[in-house]
């Protein structure tokens, strides 16, 4: 009876993550979330533009954690401030590094 129950649960375990990893193929969402879903990574960084953290990164020590929305308020030449949720300005970020740890959302 044992036996029977185990080989249930890994069964059941097993089509659990088919069904996950198939509805997540089907529907393209990501395990980030929807603002994931919806960002663009060939998009122009524009004032105004909102982006999404693609993981954990560190900027001017300060850590922005995975799936955070930043805002860029200045653009300068290859240089931009964003602005953290929590109103704290980061001025000065390469456009280069902006691309490597964040997406724009449309």
């Amino acid at each position: 009876m044992r036996t029977v129950l185990r080989s249930r649960r890994r069964v059941l375990h097993a089509a659990v993550i088919l069904f996950a990893t198939t509805l997540t193929l089907v529907t393209g969402a990501s395990a980030v979330g929807p603002s994931a879903a919806l960002a663009d990574e060939d998009a122009p960084i524009r004032s105004g533009s909102t982006l999404v953290a693609r993981g954990d990164c560190e900027l001017e020590k300060v850590t922005i954690s995975r799936g955070s929305r930043v805002q860029v308020t200045a653009i300068g030449g290859d240089k931009a401030s964003i602005v953290l949720p929590d109103g704290y300005v980061l001025r000065n970020i390469g456009i280069r590094r902006i691309r490597y740890f964040f997406d724009v959302v449309r």
